[in-house]
């Protein structure tokens, strides 16, 4: 996964990662985006879905896929006001066919970097 590991506030976030179909039949994938807040003090979903694309590949061959998240993407739920807002955290990215710490048996990995928002 190609991400910044320090992203200004405020800022556009692009993630490209490159996807291989390993196996000896052409095949559709799901490539899902999550992001987390583990460290964050506020009340923060565990994970949130922020983008998904179906692609195709043909058995042996890769793709790169990009995902752009805008500040608002980036963004928590202020609990008192319902304001958006950028927190300055630790964010954790995590790519793949699936939904980051569930095995499943038809998709392969889940990739996961942190990156910190100043």
């Amino acid at each position: 996964m190609k991400a910044p590991s320090i992203l200004a506030k405020n800022r556009n976030l692009t993630v490209n990662v490159m996807v291989r179909n390993t196996g000896t039949r052409d095949g559709e994938e799901v490539v899902q985006l999550y992001i987390s807040y583990p460290d964050s003090k506020e009340k923060a979903p565990i994970k949130s879905l922020k983008g998904f694309k179906r692609i195709f590949l043909k058995a042996g061959s890769s793709q790169t896929v990009s995902f752009t998240l805008t500040p608002e993407q980036l963004s928590l739920v202020n609990e008192k006001t319902g304001a958006l807002y950028q927190p300055k955290d630790k964010v954790v990215l995590s790519i793949g066919g699936g939904q980051p710490g569930i095995k499943n048996k038809t998709t392969s990995n889940v990739i996961s970097k942190e990156i910190t928002i100043q």
